[in-house]
């Protein structure tokens, strides 16, 4: 097994791309109906129709990790002709190596005659891992020894991946011994790899996707990791060369959602202007066929009309903010505190459209009630409401009032709190919206670094307890 442990220009960075790892994967399967929740405008929304594989897939194709947050199933985008037979596969979500794989069942299955003639999401009715895994008690305590099945020793690393002892390393070992190509036991290593920021995650990521190019994830986490030394922009190249391929729709989105994050980052603001646009076709298409995948958007959403702000795009803006309105719609998890973002959001931009009347109408909307959202927040920091009635009522001034007066809000705020990273927020968002974006930049990190502080007091304050307890 590839192996080197020199950790300079890896630290640190391990977790994170292990998160990114996840969050192009598939995670848990929530129990929904199999029909989605009405219709989106004038059209009615695809059926969604529940599928189970007739042909099961190889351990060493299930085994391979991705079970993780953020993901909404494994779905495809089905057309049937007039005769029954399936005439298009659009993968829309989940795990690449299950999306590569299935389509050409799908396009082999028969499907229910009614659906004749229709469009319909398909979704994988369980993913075959979690499948596997259920009867977890019966693998959780084994090791692998070189004379252990198999199978026995995919579901004993993958059960055991995370654990403190060397029990998952030694089933890869001897997987790799009998299959030097095991997708399941090469991306397992790849892991372990990244938990202790070793540089054989590079190789072995590498490795992935020199074998199979379709492994999308194994493709994000080495543009990941080889951003850390070359550099922002050459993730930005990395992304751009996937969004060549033929994607997954879930997939396009998230790509061209880190793109613009990662535009910002780096400073480059036309270009990240110039993603959302990009991300704002991919994501209506998503919201046009299976809009449960982009049901917490909205917070992007936000972020990007802000910079769309900035560059004095208010008509891409104002799209980006009507885009984040029907998200927010159909969401019932979705607060009162980000539709006033939203709202107040698209009154600066229609003001700057000359549309003064229909920004009145979002402004009167929520004139005069920022104790009461104040009273219904639910977040906090540094011990205190995250977003109070001053900065509320900041953000109202700004975006329907005197912008001068939101500004003063806002400081005043900070004078109080300045231990709290909501004043900073609120103070971004002013600065964006008005076109300053060094200032916005500033005080987002000065957010992010009272965000951190706060979260370091709490985690403290906890060893603290736990050490009382003991």
């Amino acid at each position: 097994m590839q192996k080197n442990t020199r950790r300079s220009g890896l630290h640190g960075i391990g977790i994170a791309v292990v998160m990114i790892l996840w969050i192009f994967g598939t995670a848990g399967y929530a129990i929904s109906p199999s029909t989605q929740n009405g219709a989106r405008g004038a059209e009615p929304l695809p059926r969604v129709i529940d599928w189970t594989p007739t042909n099961p897939l190889p351990d060493d194709l299930v085994f391979v990790n991705h079970l993780g947050p953020g993901n909404k199933g494994v779905t495809f985008l089905v057309t049937l002709e007039a005769d029954g037979r399936v005439s298009e596969v659009q993968p829309i979500g989940g795990f690449s190596l299950y999306l590569s794989r299935l389509t050409p069942q799908i396009k082999q299955a028969t499907f229910d005659p009614k659906q004749t003639g229709r469009v319909f999401v398909l979704r994988l009715k369980e993913d075959p891992q979690q499948k596997s895994l259920a009867a977890w008690e019966t693998y959780s305590g084994q090791t692998c020894t070189p004379r252990t099945a198999l199978s026995v020793m995919y579901r004993v690393a993958e059960l055991r991946i995370g654990s403190d002892d060397n029990a998952a390393s030694h089933c890869y070992k001897y997987i790799l011994d009998k299959n030097p190509s095991s997708l399941a036991a090469r991306y397992g290593v790849a892991r372990q790899c990244l938990d202790r920021e070793d540089l054989c995650a590079e190789w072995y990521l590498e490795s992935l996707v020199n074998s199979d190019p379709d492994f999308l994830e194994a493709r994000v986490g080495l543009a990941s990791l080889r951003s850390w030394s070359d550099g922002e922009m050459a993730h930005v190249a990395a992304y751009e060369e996937m969004l060549k391929l033929q994607l997954p729709l879930a997939t396009r989105e998230s790509l061209l959602n880190s793109e613009v994050f990662t535009l910002e980052h780096a400073r480059h603001l036309d270009q990240a202007v110039e993603a959302t646009e990009r991300w704002n076709t991919a994501l209506t298409r998503l919201l046009a066929v299976y809009p449960r995948q982009v049901l917490f958007r909205y917070t992007e959403a936000i972020d990007h009309a802000l910079l769309e702000e900035a560059a004095g795009k208010f008509q891409d803006a104002a799209v980006t903010y009507q885009l984040a309105t029907s998200i927010v719609r159909q969401n019932q998890a979705a607060s009162e505190f980000s539709a006033y973002l939203i709202d107040l959001g698209l009154a600066r931009s229609l003001t700057h459209l000359a549309r003064p009347a229909e920004a009145k109408v979002l402004c009167d909307r929520w004139k005069g009630r920022s104790k009461q959202l104040a009273g219904h927040s639910s977040r906090s920091s540094a011990g205190r409401s995250a977003d109070d009635v001053m900065e509320l009522e900041a953000r109202w001034e700004f975006s329907c009032g005197a912008p001068q007066r939101g500004e003063e809000l806002i400081k005043s705020a900070i004078a109080k709190y300045p231990e709290s990273d909501a004043p900073y927020n609120a103070l971004s968002e002013f600065y964006y919206s008005i076109g300053q974006i060094d200032q916005a930049r500033t005080a987002k990190a000065k957010a992010a670094e009272l965000r951190e502080a706060s979260a370091e007091k709490l985690r403290e304050a906890e060893d603290q307890r736990i050490g009382l307890a003991n």
